[in-house]
């Protein structure tokens, strides 16, 4: 695919619609990159979609999407705002290209997009959380001017228990 037949926009509840299966691939292969010990990631990834589709609903989701030129999703970013120390902030939840399509500029895309929608709603900050194990991810956003602030600990204390049964 030409970046002539790319058209990056926000995504309206339609295409939410109309992409249901090619958004809960992508989610299935975030999830899969930066989750790899995950099982059941067609399940994670609907119940993905369910809030995606609910966040927009309620108008809490920024929803872009990267689409071909038969109006398919093949990358997508879902950001939300949130408050920190009284700073409104953007928090990424996903980014995700279209594994046959990475490396093509799409995410820089995505990201830009988001940068747009930042500086006209006067917000200065954006944040997201990213596996440290996944070096394509964080040379992206190095490249992209972002830098590590804060590090996510974690132990493992016991057998894992499913919350959903």
């Amino acid at each position: 695919m030409s970046n002539e037949e790319l058209v990056i926009k926000f995504i309206s509840q339609r295409n939410l619609t109309n992409n249901k299966t090619n958004i809960i691939e992508l989610l299935k292969d975030n999830y899969r990159l930066n989750f790899p010990n995950i099982d059941d990631l067609e399940n994670y990834a609907s119940n993905g979609y369910d809030d995606m589709v609910r966040f927009n609903n309620d108008n809490s989701a920024i929803l872009i999407g990267a689409f071909d030129g038969e109006d398919i999703v093949v990358g997508l970013l879902w950001a939300y705002k949130r408050v920190i120390f009284k700073e409104v902030r953007l928090h990424i939840g996903h980014i995700v290209v279209s594994s046959k399509l990475r490396s093509s500029g799409i995410g820089s895309k995505l990201l830009e997009q988001l940068e747009n929608f930042a500086k006209n709603e006067s917000i200065n900050k954006i944040e997201l959380m990213a596996s440290i194990d996944n070096e394509n991810t964080m040379k992206f956003y190095n490249k992209k001017g972002y830098s590590i602030v804060r590090v996510q600990l974690e132990k493992e204390i016991g057998e894992i228990t499913n919350v959903n049964g």
